[in-house]
């Protein structure tokens, strides 16, 4: 996609949140704020996504002006596919063992691939992602999470 169609498609999303966020506040709705929530994320996202494809298209005149792009290793594929089994092992397993138990392995063993050696962070940033996942889940947008069959 061009740098144009990239800006094109963010503001529309920008755009889009926005008229969402309007016509939904005229619904009674019974869930809280969840569908506001999640449009003003789409919203701030998109506005970066925008600023990133702006400042992006400047870096890239830059580069084009510098040394042509090297051909990528031959085994450059595989970490990707590794994190797409991953993933798909994560989404798989999710109702079985539940979401908490799910996360916190899921983002134990990314943390272990992305090259963290230091046993407290390997530990501690699933431990503060799974609770923040809970927190916001169940305290904020009032939705239950899969407890998977050791928590039933």
């Amino acid at each position: 996609m061009t740098r144009l169609g990239e800006k094109v498609g963010y503001a529309a999303m920008i755009l889009a949140a926005a008229v969402l966020i309007y016509v939904s506040r005229s619904y009674a709705l019974q869930d809280g704020a969840y569908p506001h929530i999640v449009l003003t994320l789409l919203a701030i996202l998109a506005a970066v996504g925008l600023y990133q494809s702006f400042r992006a298209s400047r870096q890239d005149q830059e580069r084009e002006e510098a040394a042509t792009q090297p051909e990528p290793e031959r085994g450059a594929m595989w970490p990707v596919v590794i994190y797409i089994g991953l993933t798909m092992l994560f989404i798989l397993s999710w109702n079985w063992i539940g979401t908490l138990p799910a996360v916190f392995i899921f983002s134990a063993i990314l943390v272990v691939l992305n090259g963290e050696r230091r046993i407290w962070m390997i530990i501690a940033l699933p431990v503060v992602l799974t609770a923040l996942l809970y927190v916001v889940f169940q305290s904020f947008l009032y939705l239950p999470l899969p407890r998977g069959f050791f928590l039933r």
